[in-house]
């Protein structure tokens, strides 16, 4: 007997931030803010977002209409797990979740 098996690990971080806007020279984690990654980091949140609603609507039509249309091709990402979250599979999701009031937002 043959199994086949694949693992997709998706990282969705980088939305955090998007809303908190920081001067150029401020200094992060990963270094000093500089021109313009204010921008970008919006950019990024905005595209995170999307896929999330594209894959809370897949989610949500595999659970409702089994037999009916799924839109897998809404996003990159849903298109990307489709094998994993329709038909024979299993599909386990982490969540980390920030526990303070002021990640409530998030």
């Amino acid at each position: 007997e043959i199994r086949v098996s694949t693992l997709n690990i998706v990282d969705l971080a980088g939305s955090e931030l998007a809303f908190t806007h920081l001067e150029p020279g401020t200094p992060t984690l990963e270094g000093y803010i500089g021109p313009g990654e204010n921008k970008t980091r919006e950019r990024e949140g905005a595209n995170i977002r999307k896929s999330l609603l594209a894959l809370s609507r897949v989610v949500e039509a595999l659970a409702t209409r089994p037999g009916d249309h799924i839109p897998y091709r809404d996003s990159k990402l849903t298109r990307i797990l489709q094998s994993a979250l329709g038909g024979n599979s299993s599909t386990a999701m982490i969540a980390t979740v920030n526990p303070w009031m002021s990640g409530v937002d998030d």
